[in-house]
Order: C-alpha cells, then structure tokens, then sequence
C-alpha cells in the first residue's frame, strides 16, 4: 500500500498591528488547515518589511491576519510594486445586510495619486504651509485599466459584453492628474476592448458615493485611485452589512492571471476600533483561504471551502457581531 503525498503551498502569514487578535487568528487558521486538510504551509513572519518582502518573494502569496498601518502596508505595496488591489462586495443574506442582491468590485491603486507619500511642510510656524504632491503616470493607470477589463471577462465569459466598467475620478477639478486616469480609461476601452466600449463608464467620485448608495445595481467593476477606492470601499462594507465581511488581495496588475505575488487581507483598515483581546469575525481569514487554494492550483478545496463559509452565514450561523451567537472559535469548528 503506497501513501499518497500531496503538494503544499507554502504561504507568508503576516501578523499585522494586533498580536493578541492575531495569535487568535493564527491558531485559527492552524485549526482550519488542520480539520479540512489543506496543503497548505504556513511561515509566519514578524512585522517587518524586510522579513515580510523576502518571504513574498519566496512564497509569492501573503495572508494578513489583522491590518498594517497604511504607511507600512504602502511601502510594502512599493516595494514589490503591488499596484492594485480588488475588493469584493457581495450581500450575504444576513440579518445586518443592509441591500439585498450587492455584487461589485472595486480595483484601486495603492501606492501613487493620493498614497503618494509625497507631503511636504514648505513654511513652518504660525503661518505653515504645507503640499501635498498626487503623483501618478500613463503606464500604472492603463496597466489598472486593461486588468479590470480582463477582469470582467474572465467573471462573465458568456456574457461579458454586459459588463458594467467605470472609471471613478475627479478630473471636474483636477483636470491634470484625474484627467490622466480618465482619459486612459477611455482609451484601452476603444483600443483594446471595443466591444466593451459602450458599457465603459466614467463618473465623479462624490456622485458616485451617492449613485452606489442610491442605485447600486449600476455598478458591477470599478477603478479607481486609492484615495478614491478606500473611501468606496467603506461605503461598500456598510452595505454589506460590516467591515469584517469584505476581504482583497494586493497584487501587480500587469499579472492578469494572478499566479505571481499576492497579498490577500482585509479590505478596510479600521485598527484604531479593534481592541485588543476582542473576539473577531473569522469570515476574512476564510475566505482568504479559499482564495488561496485556488491561486494555487488547488480549485475544488479552494471553491468548497468558499461555499461553505458563505452557506453558514445564510444559514444563520453567524458570530456576535453580525447579529448572531458564535464565538470566532465555534464559527471555524464548523467548518
């Protein structure tokens, strides 16, 4: 009788701002590979950029257990030149659901227009003055752009020519830089996707905040500048119904496939509201998971995970901060 061995994916686990929630999440997610029988192999790493880069480039997929602080998850977004990063908003059939039928994503840049980090105090004292500098190019708003036109095909192969693609910008205002990332947008839809062309949308951010509010079935794929798809993005989670219900994943979006280095996380940085020592929705660190599995090879464990984790919650089977009775640890036991 011979054993059969499987292939592990090994993965880089970040611990994130919170080593008391973390710790929770990281015997979890030990739990969780354990029962089910992932192949998975975790290597854990501290909160260091240099650490946590050099195993990236090793394992080539991050999972954070809790978020960074933005200027440490910027940097390490630079470094390995993850430029975009998609968030998933999808209603969940629960209690805290505040829209029913929710389905979009957002693609956002991470580390230039707003998240720049190009601030500078010109005049200190009683009169200071300070600036702040939006940089952005051509080459990182077409890359974002061709990738969520990929995007929507690769979701809809039989009917993507009804995908709804928009451009959320400010160029009313800012003409120069806005400008820019609107007028890209216009241009690989006509060059590249012209079958998608009339279905290529632009709209200004403030009315956009309303539109997704008032009529969101408008809006299936979006993108967007940082500043821009952060603030979507906690409209988005409101919807939903709570922030620990929305996960991402950074990645270079020049890697329309997704197989090269992947950092899957939670979509909103709320740390300030964590407490240390609370208990915390698992549902990121699973779907994450799930997302995982399937990058790497591993389709059928990485989409059954995803479909039982979704079908608990419409079960009803919900932790205490959507409307239900779990502890974090009962939730993962019922996996």
């Amino acid at each position: 009788m011979f054993k059969r061995f499987y292939s592990s994916t090994p993965i880089t686990v970040i611990k994130g701002d919170h080593s008391a929630l973390s710790s929770k999440l990281s015997k979890q997610l030990d739990t969780l590979i354990s029962k089910k029988q992932l192949p998975l192999t975790v290597k854990l790493v501290e909160n260091d950029n240099e650490k946590i880069i050099e195993s990236l480039k090793e394992t080539k997929t991050g999972l954070k257990l809790t978020p960074l602080n933005y200027n440490q998850s910027i940097s390490i977004n630079r470094d390995l030149k993850l430029n975009g990063k998609l968030t998933f908003f999808k209603s969940k059939g629960i209690p805290s659901d505040k829209f029913q039928n929710l389905d979009f994503t957002i693609l956002q840049d991470t580390y230039q227009t707003e998240f720049s980090q190009q601030e500078h105090e010109l005049v200190s004292g009683t009169d200071k003055l300070t600036e702040l500098l939006k940089v952005s190019n051509r080459q990182n708003f077409e890359s974002l752009h061709n990738f969520i036109f990929n995007y929507a095909k690769t979701q809809k192969p039989d009917n993507y020519k009804d995908s709804k693609i928009t451009v959320v910008h400010k160029a009313n205002i800012m003409k120069k830089g806005d400008g820019l990332l609107k007028n890209t947008f216009a241009e690989v839809a006509a060059k590249k996707y012209p079958e998608l062309a009339d279905k290529a949308n632009a709209i200004i951010v403030d009315n956009c905040s309303m539109q997704l509010v008032c009529k969101p079935e408008q809006f299936e794929y979006m993108v967007t500048t940082s500043l821009y798809g952060t603030i979507l993005n906690n409209i988005g989670a409101a919807m939903v119904g709570s922030d620990k219900l929305i996960n991402a994943v950074a990645f270079n979006s020049d890697d329309v496939a997704l197989k090269n280095i992947t950092i899957h996380e939670p979509a909103v940085n709320h740390n300030e509201l964590i407490k240390e020592g609370e208990d915390y929705n698992p549902y990121i660190l699973v779907k994450s998971v799930a997302d995982i599995l399937i990058k790497s090879g591993h389709e059928q464990k990485g989409k059954e995970l995803a479909e039982k984790v979704e079908s608990l919650l419409k079960s009803g089977k919900l932790t205490t901060d959507i409307g239900g009775s779990l502890t974090s640890d009962e939730f993962i036991n019922l996996l």
